[in-house]
């Protein structure tokens, strides 16, 4: 991979805000950048997440810059933030970034020695703000008895697993599929390419969604129920089969066609004490046994909880369910705005872990890892400094920065799978009092 350097680092990061459009016609005070920069501190400061109290922030940080004689008030963010060139401008913005993201490459702990990407995809909803636009573009969902009175959204979301980096987005109203979004993610212009791995949970496999990735030669982990009312008839085979053992072959039927899959399974125990049982996962795959191992496969898959750990993120550190916007446009530049931060995250993270632990392998349980709180508050920082900033300084902070992100990695700590025990007898401090009162 190439060296994530200070220069370079800044060489990517600093003409990205910078060279956005600063006015819009009849928005003086407002540009695209002025805005991308203003919700990128919204979702990254949830302190002080306010239209009002961003607008001093950037007024006192940003305000010489941009030619702001006072400042802007609440209204004319929201009017500027309306124009059609705000949206287009921010896409723009979150490609450049992306693109350039990619080229650096991850470190050693966070790519696999094939060089393919891992890509976790899940989907998760977002109550939004009952307004007469965002009802439009994306509706209310139906409960059992009657219409909710949230708006919700379903977004579905491509992680890079190792890299810990979102690499595509998709919006869809709330009765939209997540197979519609994959399918979507793998068309001509996505950001999927053919070398990657899509690994995915129980809610994906179909039989058509496995033809049509069959047929697009690409390559997926995905996780299929086991359950007994929800057992495919290949998968009840598999597990009846005990000659073939727990990696197997099997031909899937798919409409006039038949098609060969490999099943691996593998049998965990989860749970304490009374509630200690036992818990079989099965996985579909296209990969070969000589090039993925089942053990290889079993821990491309439990990276996939990196996706859910992102979705939190977006929730609790963000609290991407307040939306400031009121129409269906400014949902999406919001959600912009995060994968920009987080992206800048990306950055940091891979920097940091290759100057740390340049030993670390994707597969070793004891990697290191950073605390990713921290990083998102660093990463802010360094989004404030390239617009404050000159270049020569510009790169000085990153370093200042790094090495105080240096300070928080950490090793992992193993998991538990063992009953506490009690290390002190029962009662030792009644029979240690009962003791003293007695001489």
């Amino acid at each position: 991979m190439r060296n994530l350097s200070q220069a370079r680092i800044a060489h990517v990061l600093f003409p990205i805000l910078s060279h956005l459009p600063t006015h819009l016609v009849r928005a003086r005070a407002f540009g695209v950048q002025q805005i991308t920069l203003i919700l990128c501190m919204m979702v990254g400061r949830r302190e002080r997440s306010g239209y009002r109290s961003s607008l001093f922030d950037a007024w006192r940080l940003f305000g010489k810059r941009w030619r702001w004689k006072r400042r802007p008030s609440a209204s004319s963010l929201a009017e500027a933030r309306r124009k059609p060139a705000v949206l287009e401008g921010m896409r723009v913005a979150e490609t450049t970034i992306a693109e350039q993201v990619a080229a650096l490459g991850p470190p050693r702990c966070q790519r696999h020695p094939s060089g393919r990407r891992l890509i976790g995809v899940d989907g998760c909803r977002l109550r939004l703000e009952p307004t007469e636009s965002i009802v439009e573009r994306f509706g209310k969902r139906q409960s059992t008895t009657e219409e909710t009175y949230h708006a919700e959204a379903l977004m579905v979301s491509a992680w890079d697993l190792l890299g810990q980096r979102p690499v595509d987005r998709v919006t869809l109203p709330t009765d939209g599929s997540e197979r519609e979004a994959i399918r979507a993610m793998y068309q001509e212009g996505g950001k999927l390419d053919g070398g990657d791995i899509l690994v995915a949970d129980r809610g994906f496999p179909s039989r058509e969604i496995l033809d049509e990735l069959l047929d697009l030669r690409r390559d997926f982990i995905i996780r299929i129920a086991a359950g007994e009312h929800r057992k495919w008839r290949e998968v009840e085979r598999f597990f009846r089969n005990r000659r073939g053992g727990r990696d197997q072959w099997v031909t899937l039927q798919t409409g006039n066609r038949t098609r060969k899959i490999r099943l691996v399974r593998k049998t965990f125990i989860v749970g304490r004490g009374s509630k200690r049982r036992e818990s079989t996962v099965v996985l579909v795959t296209s990969l070969a046994n000589n090039d993925w191992s089942r053990a290889d496969l079993m821990e491309a898959y439990r990276h996939r909880w990196a996706i859910e750990v992102q979705f939190r993120e977006m929730k609790d550190i963000f609290a991407s369910e307040g939306f400031h916007a009121r129409f269906a446009d400014g949902i999406e530049q919001e959600l912009i705005a995060y994968h920009i931060v987080q992206m800048v995250t990306a950055i940091l993270v891979a920097k940091t872990l290759q100057t740390a632990v340049p030993g670390d392998t994707w597969n070793d349980p004891k990697r290191s890892w950073i605390n990713r709180r921290m990083a998102l508050k660093i990463a802010w920082v360094i989004l404030e400094a390239s617009i404050t900033q000159s270049k020569t300084r510009f790169v000085k902070t990153i370093a200042t920065m790094l090495a105080e992100l240096l300070r928080e990695v950490s090793k992992r700590r193993p998991g538990r799978s063992f009953p506490l025990v009690r290390r002190m007898p029962v009662s030792k401090w009644h029979a240690c009092w009962r003791n003293r009162v007695a001489a």
